[in-house]
C-alpha cells in the first residue's frame, strides 16, 4: 500500500492505495457494506453502532457512528455525497469530531484485480498537536485497514 500524507493551504490530505486481485464488483460489493467498517476497527478503536437513513447505501444517505477511540466516546454523522456504484463513493461530516472531513474511495480495474484509491481531506478543531494526533492515528489506520483487506480480499477465488 501506498501512504501519503500532505497538506494545503486548506486541509490536511491522506492518500492511501491498495491494489487487491479481485475484480471491481467484489471489492465494491465489499467496501459498499457499510457494516464491513466494523472489520477495520483496531482495539483502540471500539465501534458500538452504525445506523443509516436510509437503511440502504446512496446518494444522500446519512450514516451515524458511534464508537470510542482510545476510551474517548464520539458519535458523528456522515452524509453520502457522491455514489457512482462500481466506480467512485464519498462521504463528508454532516457533524462530529472534526471541523471538516471528507472521504472518497475510488475503485479502478487495474492488472487483471482493482485498486482502490482512499484519500481523505481534512480540517481538525485542534492545533499542531490534533494534527499530528491525526496522522498517527490515520496511519495505524490504514495499515491495519491494508492487513485486513488482504486478508479478507488478498487472494483470488479460484
Amino acid at each position: 500500500m501506498a501512504l501519503t500524507f500532505s497538506q494545503t493551504s486548506e486541509h490536511y490530505v491522506v492518500q492511501a492505495d491498495q491494489w487487491l486481485p479481485r475484480p471491481v464488483e467484489e471489492v465494491w460489493a465489499f467496501i459498499a457494506d457499510v457494516e464491513n467498517n466494523q472489520l477495520f476497527m483496531e482495539g483502540w478503536i471500539n465501534l458500538c453502532s452504525i445506523r443509516l437513513d436510509p437503511p440502504e447505501m446512496q446518494l444522500g444517505t446519512r450514516i451515524e457512528y458511534r464508537l470510542k477511540v482510545r476510551g474517548v466516546p464520539l458519535k458523528f454523522i456522515d452524509e453520502v455525497v457522491r455514489w457512482e456504484p462500481l466506480r467512485c463513493m464519498a462521504t463528508e461530516q454532516a457533524s462530529g469530531p472534526f471541523k471538516w472531513i471528507r472521504s472518497e474511495i475510488t475503485f479502478e480495474p487495474q492488472d487483471g484485480g482493482t485498486m482502490m484509491r482512499y484519500q481523505v481531506l481534512y480540517q481538525t478543531l485542534g492545533g499542531a498537536f490534533t494534527a499530528w494526533w491525526m496522522r498517527r492515528n490515520f496511519k495505524l489506520y490504514f495499515e491495519y485497514r491494508e492487513r485486513r483487506l488482504q486478508e479478507w480480499l488478498g487472494e483470488q477465488a479460484d
